[in-house]
Formats: C-alpha cells, structure tokens, sequence
C-alpha cells in the first residue's frame, strides 16, 4: 500500500470516528431532552376552557410557578386522555373542573380565595391590537376600568398589579395548548401540597415523589 493509499484509508477512518461520535452525541442530547408536549387536540380548546385551565393554575399553585402550572395541565391532560377511554366524548374542561380545588361545578360554598379565583376574567383581549396603544400609554392601571376585579376581590391588593400577572397566566395556558412546553415529567399523574392532608394522602397511597422542576407543590405518580 503506498504512502498517499494509507492516508486516505486512514482519512476515511476517521470520518467515521467522528460520524458515530456526532450519532452518539445526537442520541444523547435526545435522551436527555423532556419529550415535547403536542398540540391540544382540535375541539377542545376554547374560552371556557382556557379560562377555567387558568383559573385552576392559579388556584394550585399560584400566579409564576411556571413548573407548576406545565406539570398540573399536562397532568389534567393524561387524566382526561385516560377518562375518555373510559366515557368517550368527556370534554378537557371536565377534568379540569373535577379534578383542581374548588372549581368544581357542582359547588356551592367556597373559601374567600376560591371565590375570587373563579371568577378570575378572560383578559387576554387587553394584549390585542385593538388595546395595545392603550396598554402601551396608560399601563395595566389604565384598563382596569375595562377590566374590573373579580367578585371577592381582596380590597388590600391592587387589581392593577396583578393584572398582568394573570394576563401571562392566560399567555402560558395557551402556548400550552399550542405545543410549545417541554414535558419534564411524563410520569406524573397526582399533585398537591408538600405537607398535610395531600402528603399524607400520597404516603397513604403508595405514591412515589416525581420531580417536575422547580414546583411549590409535590408531584406523584401512582402504582399503576
């Protein structure tokens, strides 16, 4: 073999060392990456559901936990997706209201925070062209004319300030539906406080602790 036949068996070589190098590098950055969550399905996601998903986030887990809210909505989704095989037709909004505290229909008493969070408004018409000059000159403080706070409304707190507060809870909700949040834990399938009545629950239960990120609340998954 002369000199130029052996540098080019050797070339050769390494092209491939580094093709499987780069292959495995591929693979492992896949392994490592959360699944990503696919688009809500077609004809389940309107207002009411939107604003009742919302109202649910801030109920759970309040207005920036952004872990928490994307481990809550993908696991109303697994319940519901499991809930319609059982009954076909159920629509996401049912699980929603059946499963997250106090928004359920059938209730008729509620605890001062419930009350307010309930009827928390769909606000994301406010971030729409026909406002945004508005909101651009007069800030969040000069819609609330247009957007007045909810029943039970805590007078101590300024509605003014946490209207885009809720504004980008309506905003996560719905890239949400689009597809646009890493799962960080398919497996969860129960959540609820780190303490009390839900951790004694879940030790009752046989749960076992999942981590979902940077989460106020504790997630589960069950023994099946």
């Amino acid at each position: 073999m002369t000199k130029s036949d052996q540098q080019a068996c050797a070339l050769v070589a390494l092209g491939i060392m580094l093709a499987l190098i780069y292959s495995a590098l591929v693979a492992t950055r896949a392994a490592a990456s959360p699944p990503t969550n696919a688009p809500m399905v077609p004809g389940q996601w309107n207002r009411n559901t939107h604003l009742w998903l919302a109202r649910s986030l801030v109920g759970e887990a309040g207005w920036k936990s952004v872990d928490d809210h994307v481990a809550i909505m993908n696991i109303l989704r697994r319940r519901w997706q499991r809930l319609e095989q059982q009954v076909p037709g159920t629509p996401f909004v049912v699980m929603v209201r059946q499963y997250a505290a106090g928004m359920s229909a059938s209730r008729t008493r509620f605890s001062p925070r419930t009350t307010w969070v309930r009827a928390l408004p769909y606000t994301m018409p406010a971030t729409a062209a026909s406002m945004q000059d508005e909101l651009n000159e007069r800030g969040w403080a000069g819609l609330v004319y247009r957007i007045p706070p909810p029943t039970g409304w805590p007078a101590h707190l300024d509605w003014a300030a946490y209207l885009p507060r809720w504004n980008r809870v309506l905003e996560r909700s719905n890239a949400w539906a689009q597809g646009r949040y890493a799962d960080k834990c398919p497996e969860a399938l129960h959540w609820g406080a780190p303490s009390g009545v839900d951790m004694v629950r879940a030790m009752e239960a046989g749960w076992t602790a999942v981590d979902c990120g940077d989460t106020l609340n504790r997630f589960w998954r069950s023994k099946r």
